[in-house]
């Protein structure tokens, strides 16, 4: 289907109840854009209640009486007299004289939107997720409708691709007829171009449209077509087409002609006019895109600001589990200052001969702390940590202890959580062999299986403690629901619980003057997962 844009039309409307002689037609925009007419009502006729908007009319009669009546008040035009009507108002024209009646009009809009509105922010632009927000926050529909009832012509919204945004109203039958030959209405599926404003847009059957675009920041983001009514009746050409159209689709003819004639003809200044109004609301909407984009960029904080809370959740919800990490790290300061302290004394003494020995044992020992701290390891690696630490306590005592393992083959490579045993080996030597007159210390570590249980047992036969003192050690290790402190014999066993499950345990015996002796029973494992996620099995 051809569509062009409609030309100025002819100097002299015809109508049922008189005609239009056009002077002057504003075919520009803005105030001062004037149209200039004289108007023909024939006699005994009237033109129909109507409304006028975005324009103001004067009128001057010229011959005969015409009675007007102005939003329910009748007034009579007679020749030499000046007739106003307002913007908004709703119009009728009656001659009831048998002779034909003339007036000149003028009119004028009265009221131009300023092209600038308000723009967003910074450089943001609107994009398609605004337009989607627009839609989604905006009843279109209704926006529709009310255009329509306004004017009383046909009025349709398209996106810029030509594609319905709302299902058009007040469309005359033949479009409806016409549409499912094509498939569509050509008006409403043919984008407009991108640099113009309002235009005027003829189908090949005549039917005219003001074609305005709602742009935001120089983007066009829908179209608003007003009109799909004539301007003059239909030249022979295009009648012959909706006759042509009749045939082609085997439609009942004399239902679709009549269609076709029933199109409304309206003047010149009401299609003006509604293309002023359609400014109005093409503005109007242009400012509720704006506000929707802003809507959307507060909703999108708003999103933000949502999923920040529940990061933070879920930040806090790990806090339990960073602190099992922070626990263990804890007993690694503790065991390297008193190492330290050991390799001071040992340069002091020994003129620094076996310093570098010391060094390597030590640099072992941080390897091993910086790497398995939190994690799983088999017995075999944390017999191997503890060999390092022995190595530098011989440095310190000698000869004055003994150091004896016994492990089968078989339980070397079960797993435990790691820096298990060297806190309690530490322990006999900061408390048991704590004298530096210590002689003849001896500690033995003995794993044996028991069923499905492992007990590793680290005894030693140092100072021992009280019975007073025993009891205040195993005290301390009931559950209190307070996570303990990350180092020494209480952290082991609140880590021994909390990766091996109720099963483990820790038992301690004590006799002053002769040793002590500490237990650790834990679950059999060969593998395991994170042990922040999964304990032993």
């Amino acid at each position: 289907m051809a569509l062009k844009t409609a030309p100025n039309g002819e100097k002299r409307q015809d109508f049922s109840w008189g005609s239009i002689t056009w002077l002057h037609s504003g075919n520009g925009r803005g105030l001062g854009k004037l149209n200039l007419g004289i108007v023909t009502v024939y006699g005994e006729t009237s033109q129909g209640a109507h409304n006028h908007y975005a324009d103001e009319q004067i009128l001057y009669g010229l011959e005969g009486v015409s009675k007007h009546v102005v939003n329910g008040d009748e007034k009579l035009l007679s020749p030499g007299n000046w007739l106003y009507i307002p913007a908004y108002a709703n119009h009728d024209i009656i001659n009831a004289s048998s002779q034909s009646a003339r007036f000149l009009f003028v009119a004028s809009p009265v009221w131009q939107p300023e092209e600038d509105i308000t723009t967003l922010p910074g450089n943001q632009t609107i994009g398609e997720n605004y337009a989607g927000y627009f839609l989604s926050q905006t009843n279109l529909k209704e926006v529709q409708d009310k255009f329509a009832s306004a004017t009383g012509l046909g009025v349709g919204l398209v996106d810029p691709a030509g594609v319905r945004m709302t299902e058009p109203i007040n469309l005359p039958s033949f479009c409806h007829y016409c549409a499912r030959h094509h498939g569509s209405c050509h008006l409403l599926a043919t984008a407009g171009t991108e640099d113009r404003g309002l235009e005027w847009v003829k189908c090949e059957y005549g039917l005219i449209v003001a074609r305005l675009p709602v742009r935001v920041q120089g983007t066009n983001v829908m179209y608003v077509l007003c009109g799909f009514a004539l301007l003059a009746r239909s030249e022979q050409t295009e009648k012959n087409k909706a006759k042509q159209l009749a045939e082609t689709t085997g439609w009942d003819a004399r239902e679709l002609l009549q269609s076709y004639m029933d199109i409304p003809l309206v003047t010149r200044n009401r299609l003006f006019a509604a293309a002023e109004l359609l400014r109005v609301t093409a503005f109007s909407l242009a400012n509720l895109f704006l506000a929707a984009a802003k809507e959307s960029e507060i909703q999108d904080y708003r999103w933000r600001l949502l999923q920040e809370q529940q990061e933070r959740v879920l930040v806090e919800a790990d806090l339990q589990k960073t602190k099992i990490r922070l626990i263990e790290a804890q007993v690694n300061p503790h065991f390297l200052f008193n190492t330290l302290n050991t390799i001071a004394q040992s340069a002091v003494l020994q003129g620094a001969a076996t310093t570098a020995e010391l060094v390597y044992a030590l640099s072992e020992l941080l390897r091993f702390s910086l790497r398995k701290v939190g994690t799983f390891v088999t017995l075999r690696e944390e017999l191997q940590y503890i060999e390092n630490y022995l190595y530098i306590q011989r440095q310190r005592f000698g000869e004055k202890f003994a150091f004896l393992v016994d492990v089968p083959r078989k339980l070397r490579e079960i797993i435990l959580p790691a820096v298990t045993l060297q806190p309690l080996v530490e322990n006999a030597f900061v408390h048991g062999f704590a004298s530096p007159e210590a002689k003849d210390g001896r500690l033995m570590i003995v794993v044996r299986q028991r069923r499905q249980l492992v007990d590793v047992t680290i005894s030693d036969n140092g100072s021992g403690m009280t019975p007073e003192r025993l009891l205040q050690v195993q005290d301390s290790l009931v559950d209190t629901g307070i996570s303990p402190p990350g180092t020494g014999i209480r952290g082991v066993y609140w880590r021994l619980k909390h990766y091996c499950g109720p099963q483990a345990n820790l038992d301690i015996h004590s006799t002053l003057g002769k040793g002590t002796t500490v237990t650790v029973i834990f679950p059999l494992a060969k593998h395991c997962r994170d042990p922040l996620k999964q304990k032993c099995k």
